[in-house]
């Protein structure tokens, strides 16, 4: 099984990452720190695959869940603040990138 974990080198993200590992799946780990994650994360583990960027990043999002049988989060606290749109709603909404954030001609 392919799996991707967004939020892997936090608390809970990386005894998921090693228990996932050890079951024999290959992880894409979406990390906003690949210096972070080579501390934290088990080093050189075969099928371990870390992606940089975060949540907020849609090509980072699409390259760690391209190929994968299932994705899970354990996503830690952003430094990103949200900017509400003038409809009202938070540009950090889920997924960041659908029509619920603002485009680039929102204030």
């Amino acid at each position: 099984m392919r799996l991707a974990i967004f939020g892997g080198t936090g608390r809970s993200g990386q005894p998921l990452v090693a228990q996932a590992l050890t079951r024999g799946y290959e992880v894409t780990a979406l990390v906003r720190s690949t210096g972070k994650a080579a501390a934290v994360l088990p080093p050189d583990a075969d099928g371990l695959t870390l992606v940089e960027g975060d949540l907020l990043n849609a090509a980072a999002v699409s390259k760690a869940v391209a190929g994968t049988d299932a994705v899970t989060t354990s996503p830690g606290r952003s430094r990103v603040r949200p900017r509400i749109c003038s409809s009202g709603r938070s540009a950090t909404s889920w997924p960041p990138w659908t029509s619920t954030a603002c485009d680039a001609s929102s204030p």
